[in-house]
């Protein structure tokens, strides 16, 4: 069975892994005692000093816990309580204020960001795109349905693998494309039958699964979303020749949909029915996300939404979860993934089994080669700045500073064959009727995702949750 290699989170910063941020706060607390020192003169006071004022900004600075730096969490929940007290961590949405055509009526300015665009001038004339215009990016939604994995062969099983290799490549030559997310989605809801054009395939259940639970046909749903974002301005020359405007970006989309279609069949995911989304079933997809307990009216639609539907009405981030219309949610983010190297299909219990309403997302973001070097240059700069400083101290290398220096040797063969970085990132997004099933959830989650270390994001769920559970194509916050 084909296995994985998972990178350590890097800890590379500037000099001897520390950041630009974190550089600058040591800054901070040496110019102090330097200044007495030098300026004055005074060493009694440059002391001082040192000790009230340095100490503890260098510890800010320099201090971690487990594995986070001190400045990092202070910023967080700085952020968060800032914005808590300017009343930004909750928004109740006017049913019927503002309604703008072609508009994804998301609470919050992101929102205001959003708009649909119907595709012109290409085969796939009916479909539609996101067009973000803050960041000049375009976003396209698709559905598709994937084989079971747990009754393959292993001959399946290795092609799967190795597909999705072949695939990491082509998006990583693809120009213009900037993120390729998949939310594997599990909600309420009596499923809609095979081969209609709707989510929720039972084609995406594992048979060993159905037969292991007859009855959970009745209650959830399962489906696959894949976002496909390109930035426009870098394929600008390619819009233009295709005739420029939405038709030229259109026939860019087009394009880059094949290239990613053809690659899938590959992977096990079968897009003989793959569905390109109407503007009506993203808002669907919106609405579901916010409002769980609307899946049977929504099925009882045709998981379609009119403009002026109602998608949200209220969000309100606490600290550690989100409460939505009739939802709790709790996002996290996958820190670590597993320390040994992984087998194929490590991931499909926690895909395709359970009972719990959740989202897991994962997404690739290319990376073009000359970008991918000199991250590598700068990585390995502060690789080797920081073995320097233990090796003055006498300190032994950190079994993760030894793992990081063995991703960057990887990462430097993989540059070498022509392969540019496509960086690779998870969340999962629980979801509940309150806080109690949503612990529930949790310990489900925790048991489930062996060899993953998740990371609660305190204080940022509700960027967490757009990211992972809104399939926009939404980038994730830096």
């Amino acid at each position: 069975m084909p296995q994985a290699v998972f990178a350590p989170v890097s800890r590379s910063g500037v000099v001897a892994g520390l950041s630009g941020g974190q550089l600058a706060l040591v800054a901070i607390g040496l110019s102090r005692p330097v200044w007495s020192l030098i300026a004055a003169g005074d060493l009694a006071a440059a002391l001082a000093s040192a000790l009230w004022w340095t100490l503890p900004v260098l510890v800010l600075a320099c201090g971690s816990y487990k594995g986070r730096s001190f400045l990092e969490r202070v910023s967080v929940v700085g952020l968060f309580g800032l914005r808590k007290v300017m009343g930004q961590t909750r928004t109740v949405v006017r049913v019927g204020a503002g309604d703008r055509a072609g508009a994804i009526a998301i609470p919050g300015a992101l929102g205001e960001r959003l708009t649909v665009l119907d595709m012109v001038g290409t085969v796939f004339d009916g479909g539609c795109f996101l067009w973000d215009k803050v960041t000049q990016q375009a976003t396209v939604v698709l559905r598709v349905t994937t084989h079971g994995w747990a009754l393959a062969s292993a001959e399946q099983k290795a092609t799967r693998a190795s597909g999705l290799t072949n695939l990491c490549q082509t998006l990583a030559a693809a120009e213009g494309v900037v993120q390729v997310v998949k939310h594997a989605r599990t909600y309420p809801g009596t499923p809609p039958a095979v081969g209609t054009p709707t989510p929720g395939d039972l084609g995406s259940i594992d048979a060993a699964e159905l037969a292991d639970h007859p009855a959970m046909t009745a209650s959830l749903t399962r489906d696959d979303v894949i976002t496909i974002t390109v930035a426009a301005p870098v394929v600008s020359a390619q819009v233009d020749a295709a005739g420029g405007g939405v038709e030229g970006l259109s026939w860019v989309l087009g394009d880059r949909v094949a290239q990613l279609l053809a690659g899938l069949p590959e992977c096990g995911v079968r897009t003989e029915d793959a569905a390109w989304w109407s503007p009506a079933q993203i808002r669907a997809a919106v609405r579901l996300a916010f409002d769980p307990s609307a899946a049977d009216m929504l099925a009882a639609a045709g998981w379609c939404l009119d403009a002026d539907a109602v998608l949200a009405t209220v969000a309100d981030e606490r600290y550690d979860h989100l409460v939505t219309d009739s939802g709790v949610h709790r996002t996290f983010w996958v820190e670590k993934w597993p320390a040994v190297p992984a087998r194929a299909g490590f991931l499909s219990n926690l895909v395709a089994t359970g009972t719990v309403c959740r989202t897991f997302t994962q997404m690739w973001r290319p990376g073009a080669v000359h970008s991918a070097e000199k991250r590598l240059r700068n990585a390995e700069a502060s690789h080797s700045s920081a073995s320097a400083v233990n090796a003055k101290l006498g300190r032994p290398e950190s079994v993760a500073h030894h793992a990081q220096g063995k991703d960057l040797a990887r990462r430097r063969g993989d540059l070498e064959a022509g392969f540019a970085d496509v960086s690779y990132s998870g969340w999962i997004t629980l979801t509940a009727a309150d806080t109690e099933a949503l612990r529930v959830g949790e310990l489900w989650l925790r048991s489930t995702a062996k060899g993953l270390e998740l990371k609660l994001l305190r204080g940022d769920q509700w960027a967490a949750f757009c990211t992972a559970a809104l399939p926009l194509g939404i980038g994730p916050r830096a």
